[in-house]
């Protein structure tokens, strides 16, 4: 009996190690395709009657704690409404019903009148958090505040390597000018490695206007494509051309030069024109507030998990004894994962460079086998500067 959550306490997460452990869902790698959004249970109710509900069923009742929405290309338009459906909408107008966008509610009862999220709404958030991390990689939550945000961070980087990926939208102005009270600032002083993207714009939402959500329109963007490894896994999460949002200028314009640079300097993303007269714009990002490259966490994190779940099943079939053909039967799902990646051109010269069996043997004990240095592989980042120089020979007179 199909069991999407069979993961956790299972042979593959508690016996096999691939520098990480993982929680797993009905089709494997999955949510390393799907986005989750924590909403508040207050947050989310309005009126009965408005065109601002987020979850038009309920009829203005406050979902129940603990609820999680599945939102999918077909659904979307009649599950939420307001901002819940505005920011859907960014997300699926690029991503070709690819991927599913979980809403998980969380109690925020505690946070009444309080822009500080307190610590009873963090333990809330972290309830829902553990119960629903497994669902998705990307997460996002809608509450715009840095106490909010920083919360959800501090989260994701609990687990940074195995399940989750913060992503944060902010249209504070205080990051143009390299602010220290930023949402940037506070988690490169945490060591929170979150990827933060700036808009000073906003979109329509029922009756009023929310902000819009540059995460989830880069997101919808990059998992909206299978690439040749048959997952969207490894797209760009960058330098994607999209009219769905103008510049991260106030009232879509284009940032100033010095803006454009103080944003690179604190590693935060923003949108910018192409210029090639369509009036599309690109992100223009692709690394985490500390400098990293969430591209490249994304693919070792899953190659991790798929070699684990693979792992675990080999091992569960007759007669896999401790010996050089199940050595190099795990070596070969280890390759055949980079090799995906390989056929992308998001990795080259991946190689195997674990010991022969012999060696191994030596280092190993009991039931168990260990792989020092087991391969190596170099991940390539996107282009994002190009510079041609030429000559023009003019004939003398």
């Amino acid at each position: 009996m199909a069991n999407q959550n069979d993961f956790l306490g299972s042979l593959a997460q508690n016996s096999i190690s691939f520098a990480t452990t993982f929680a797993v869902t009905a089709n494997p790698g999955q949510n390393f395709e799907n986005v989750i959004l924590y909403v508040g249970s207050g947050e989310a109710i309005v009126a009965s009657g408005t065109t601002g509900l987020y979850f038009p069923t309920l009829s203005g009742v406050a979902p129940t704690v603990g609820s999680l929405y599945t939102l999918n290309g077909n659904n979307y338009g009649t599950q939420v409404g307001g901002a819940l459906l505005a920011w859907a909408t960014e997300f699926f107008s690029g991503n070709n019903n690819l991927s599913n966008v979980y809403v998980s509610v969380y109690d925020d009862s505690s946070t009444a009148g309080d822009t500080t999220f307190p610590a009873a709404a963090i333990t809330a958030l972290g309830v829902q958090y553990q119960a629903t991390k497994m669902n998705a990689y990307f997460k996002l939550i809608t509450v715009s505040t840095v106490a909010a945000q920083l919360a959800l961070a501090q989260l994701c980087q609990t687990d940074i390597t195995l399940l989750s990926q913060a992503w944060i939208p902010s249209n504070d102005a205080n990051l143009l000018t390299m602010g220290g009270s930023t949402i940037a600032a506070q988690c490169k002083n945490a060591g929170y490695d979150a990827v933060v993207i700036y808009s000073a714009n906003t979109i329509p939402a029922g009756t009023g206007t929310v902000l819009v959500n540059g995460a989830l329109v880069q997101l919808g963007l990059s998992l909206g494509y299978v690439n040749s490894s048959g997952f969207s896994v490894g797209n760009s999460l960058d330098m994607l051309q999209t009219g769905i949002v103008g510049p991260s200028g106030a009232g879509n314009t284009s940032l100033t030069a010095t803006q454009m640079a103080n944003l690179a300097t604190i590693n935060v993303g923003y949108f910018l024109y192409i210029g090639n007269t369509t009036g599309y714009v690109c992100l223009r990002g692709g690394k985490s507030v500390l400098g990293n490259l969430p591209g490249a966490n994304w693919v070792t994190t899953f190659i991790d998990y798929m070699s684990a779940v693979s792992t675990a099943t080999y091992l569960t079939q007759f007669n896999r004894f401790k010996n050089n053909t199940t050595y190099q039967a795990i070596l070969a799902i280890v390759i055949n994962y980079l090799n995906l990646f390989v056929g992308i051109g998001r990795l080259t010269g991946a190689a195997i460079t674990a010991p022969a069996w012999t060696v191994a043997q030596g280092l190993s004990n009991g039931q168990t086998i260990i792989i020092p240095n087991a391969w190596t592989a170099t991940f390539n980042d996107n282009v994002r500067n190009v510079t041609v120089n030429g000559t023009l020979y003019i004939s003398a007179s």
